[in-house]
Protein backbone atom coordinates (compact mmCIF):
# COMPACT_ATOMS: atom_id res chain seq x y z
CA UNK A 1 0.00 0.00 0.00
CA UNK A 2 1.27 3.47 -0.87
CA UNK A 3 0.68 6.08 1.84
CA UNK A 4 1.29 9.71 0.94
CA UNK A 5 2.05 12.54 3.33
CA UNK A 6 0.15 15.52 1.95
CA UNK A 7 0.01 19.24 2.68
CA UNK A 8 3.19 19.69 4.68
CA UNK A 9 3.70 22.51 7.19
CA UNK A 10 7.24 23.97 7.04
CA UNK A 11 9.55 25.03 9.86
CA UNK A 12 13.03 26.35 9.07
CA UNK A 13 16.08 26.48 11.33
CA UNK A 14 19.33 28.32 10.68
CA UNK A 15 22.22 29.55 12.82
CA UNK A 16 23.12 33.22 12.48
CA UNK A 17 26.55 34.66 13.21
CA UNK A 18 25.95 37.41 15.73
CA UNK A 19 27.27 39.01 18.94
CA UNK A 20 24.62 37.79 21.37
CA UNK A 21 26.42 39.13 24.44
CA UNK A 22 25.86 42.74 23.35
CA UNK A 23 22.29 41.97 22.34
CA UNK A 24 21.47 40.50 25.75
CA UNK A 25 23.10 43.43 27.52
CA UNK A 26 21.17 46.00 25.48
CA UNK A 27 17.85 44.23 26.04
CA UNK A 28 18.43 43.93 29.80
CA UNK A 29 19.10 47.66 29.95
CA UNK A 30 15.99 48.43 27.92
CA UNK A 31 13.58 46.22 29.84
CA UNK A 32 13.24 48.71 32.71
CA UNK A 33 11.54 51.11 30.28
CA UNK A 34 8.65 48.76 29.51
CA UNK A 35 5.44 50.43 30.67
CA UNK A 36 2.62 48.23 29.40
CA UNK A 37 1.39 44.98 30.89
CA UNK A 38 1.12 41.98 28.58
CA UNK A 39 -2.20 40.15 28.90
CA UNK A 40 -0.72 36.76 28.07
CA UNK A 41 -1.31 33.85 30.42
CA UNK A 42 2.36 33.35 31.22
CA UNK A 43 5.24 34.88 33.12
CA UNK A 44 7.26 36.91 30.67
CA UNK A 45 8.62 40.43 30.32
CA UNK A 46 7.83 41.43 26.76
CA UNK A 47 8.24 44.59 24.70
CA UNK A 48 5.49 43.43 22.34
CA UNK A 49 3.62 46.77 22.36
CA UNK A 50 6.66 49.02 22.78
CA UNK A 51 7.49 49.90 19.15
CA UNK A 52 9.61 52.93 20.01
CA UNK A 53 11.64 50.95 22.53
CA UNK A 54 12.04 48.03 20.12
CA UNK A 55 13.32 50.32 17.38
CA UNK A 56 15.75 51.94 19.80
CA UNK A 57 17.22 48.55 20.68
CA UNK A 58 17.24 47.31 17.09
CA UNK A 59 19.08 50.43 15.89
CA UNK A 60 22.10 48.91 17.61
CA UNK A 61 21.52 45.55 15.95
CA UNK A 62 20.65 46.32 12.33
CA UNK A 63 22.98 43.55 11.14
CA UNK A 64 20.84 41.02 12.98
CA UNK A 65 17.71 42.47 11.41
CA UNK A 66 19.26 42.17 7.96
CA UNK A 67 20.30 38.56 8.60
CA UNK A 68 16.78 37.71 9.77
CA UNK A 69 15.33 39.36 6.65
CA UNK A 70 17.63 37.36 4.35
CA UNK A 71 16.89 34.12 6.20
CA UNK A 72 13.15 34.75 5.99
CA UNK A 73 13.19 35.26 2.23
CA UNK A 74 15.46 32.23 1.76
CA UNK A 75 12.97 30.13 3.72
CA UNK A 76 10.02 31.41 1.68
CA UNK A 77 11.82 30.71 -1.59
CA UNK A 78 12.66 27.16 -0.52
CA UNK A 79 9.06 26.33 0.33
CA UNK A 80 7.68 28.10 -2.75
CA UNK A 81 5.81 30.87 -0.96
CA UNK A 82 7.72 33.66 -2.67
CA UNK A 83 9.00 34.60 -6.12
CA UNK A 84 11.33 37.07 -7.80
CA UNK A 85 8.58 39.67 -8.09
CA UNK A 86 7.98 40.03 -4.36
CA UNK A 87 9.94 39.78 -1.17
CA UNK A 88 9.15 40.00 2.52
CA UNK A 89 10.37 42.30 5.28
CA UNK A 90 10.00 42.22 9.07
CA UNK A 91 7.23 44.60 10.13
CA UNK A 92 7.27 43.84 13.86
CA UNK A 93 10.03 42.86 16.26
CA UNK A 94 10.10 42.60 20.04
CA UNK A 95 11.99 40.86 22.82
CA UNK A 96 10.82 38.42 25.48
CA UNK A 97 12.54 37.77 28.80
CA UNK A 98 11.60 34.70 30.83
CA UNK A 99 12.59 33.85 34.39
CA UNK A 100 13.52 30.42 35.76
CA UNK A 101 10.81 27.77 35.32
CA UNK A 102 9.33 29.89 32.56
CA UNK A 103 6.53 28.87 30.22
CA UNK A 104 4.16 30.34 27.67
CA UNK A 105 0.72 29.27 26.54
CA UNK A 106 0.04 28.04 23.02
CA UNK A 107 -0.55 30.91 20.62
CA UNK A 108 -0.15 31.90 16.98
CA UNK A 109 0.68 35.14 15.18
CA UNK A 110 -2.55 35.55 13.29
CA UNK A 111 -2.50 36.75 9.72
CA UNK A 112 1.25 37.03 9.22
CA UNK A 113 2.58 34.84 6.41
CA UNK A 114 5.89 34.31 8.16
CA UNK A 115 7.20 34.63 11.71
CA UNK A 116 10.51 33.94 13.40
CA UNK A 117 12.05 33.40 16.82
CA UNK A 118 15.69 34.24 17.49
CA UNK A 119 17.37 32.75 20.56
CA UNK A 120 19.99 34.94 22.21
CA UNK A 121 20.65 32.62 25.17
CA UNK A 122 20.89 28.86 25.72
CA UNK A 123 18.04 27.15 27.51
CA UNK A 124 16.96 23.70 28.63
CA UNK A 125 13.27 24.27 27.85
CA UNK A 126 12.32 23.78 24.19
CA UNK A 127 9.89 25.68 22.04
CA UNK A 128 7.09 23.32 21.00
CA UNK A 129 5.35 23.81 17.64
CA UNK A 130 1.91 22.23 17.50
CA UNK A 131 0.68 20.24 14.51
CA UNK A 132 -2.11 22.35 12.95
CA UNK A 133 -4.10 19.12 12.66
CA UNK A 134 -3.86 18.32 16.37
CA UNK A 135 -7.64 18.70 16.75
CA UNK A 136 -8.27 15.60 14.64
CA UNK A 137 -8.63 12.06 15.90
CA UNK A 138 -5.02 11.11 15.18
CA UNK A 139 -3.84 12.99 18.27
CA UNK A 140 -5.07 10.11 20.42
CA UNK A 141 -2.04 8.13 19.20
CA UNK A 142 0.58 10.65 20.28
CA UNK A 143 1.81 8.44 23.14
CA UNK A 144 2.75 5.59 20.86
CA UNK A 145 6.41 4.59 20.95
CA UNK A 146 6.73 4.77 17.16
CA UNK A 147 5.42 8.15 16.06
CA UNK A 148 4.86 8.81 12.37
CA UNK A 149 4.25 12.04 10.41
CA UNK A 150 0.55 11.26 10.83
CA UNK A 151 0.55 10.93 14.63
CA UNK A 152 3.14 13.47 15.76
CA UNK A 153 1.45 16.34 17.57
CA UNK A 154 4.44 18.54 18.46
CA UNK A 155 7.84 19.42 17.07
CA UNK A 156 10.31 20.66 19.68
CA UNK A 157 13.44 22.72 19.10
CA UNK A 158 16.04 23.46 21.76
CA UNK A 159 17.17 27.10 22.11
CA UNK A 160 20.81 27.79 21.33
CA UNK A 161 22.42 31.24 20.93
CA UNK A 162 22.23 32.27 17.29
CA UNK A 163 19.45 29.87 16.30
CA UNK A 164 16.66 31.36 14.20
CA UNK A 165 13.45 29.38 13.74
CA UNK A 166 11.07 30.39 10.94
CA UNK A 167 7.45 29.26 10.69
CA UNK A 168 4.08 30.24 9.20
CA UNK A 169 2.05 32.60 11.35
CA UNK A 170 -0.87 30.19 11.64
CA UNK A 171 1.23 27.60 13.46
CA UNK A 172 0.64 27.53 17.21
CA UNK A 173 3.68 27.30 19.47
CA UNK A 174 4.33 27.28 23.20
CA UNK A 175 7.02 27.01 25.85
CA UNK A 176 6.13 23.97 28.00
CA UNK A 177 6.46 24.22 31.78
CA UNK A 178 9.51 22.23 32.86
CA UNK A 179 11.18 21.96 36.25
CA UNK A 180 14.74 23.20 36.04
CA UNK A 181 17.35 25.14 37.96
CA UNK A 182 18.81 27.48 35.40
CA UNK A 183 20.43 30.78 36.28
CA UNK A 184 20.45 32.28 32.79
CA UNK A 185 17.34 34.15 31.73
CA UNK A 186 15.79 32.94 28.50
CA UNK A 187 15.89 35.78 25.99
CA UNK A 188 14.30 35.68 22.56
CA UNK A 189 13.49 38.13 19.80
CA UNK A 190 10.33 37.60 17.79
CA UNK A 191 9.59 38.82 14.27
CA UNK A 192 6.53 39.10 12.04
CA UNK A 193 6.98 39.46 8.27
CA UNK A 194 4.78 40.96 5.55
CA UNK A 195 5.08 41.44 1.79
CA UNK A 196 7.28 44.39 0.94
CA UNK A 197 4.81 46.77 -0.69
CA UNK A 198 6.84 49.89 0.03
CA UNK A 199 4.79 50.96 3.04
CA UNK A 200 5.76 47.87 5.01
CA UNK A 201 9.45 48.61 4.53
CA UNK A 202 9.30 52.16 5.92
CA UNK A 203 10.07 51.15 9.51
CA UNK A 204 12.91 48.87 8.44
CA UNK A 205 14.40 51.49 6.12
CA UNK A 206 14.27 54.09 8.88
CA UNK A 207 16.44 51.89 11.10
CA UNK A 208 18.85 51.25 8.26
CA UNK A 209 19.19 54.98 7.64
CA UNK A 210 19.73 55.74 11.34
CA UNK A 211 22.39 53.06 11.64
CA UNK A 212 24.33 54.55 8.71
CA UNK A 213 24.33 57.97 10.38
CA UNK A 214 25.85 56.67 13.63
Amino acid sequence: MEVKSLFAHPIGEVTLDYDNAKLVNDVLQAKDNIKLEIDWDCEVTSSFREKELNDKVMCEHVDLLEQVTDAGNNFLNKVGWCNADRNYVPVDWWFNLYENEHWQEAHHHGVHDLCAIYYATPDLTPTAFINPNDYTFHSRYQKNEHLTPFTTVEYRTTPQPGKLVLFPGYMKHRVPAMQQNYDQRRMTLAFNFAINNGNNAVRLQKLLDISKEV
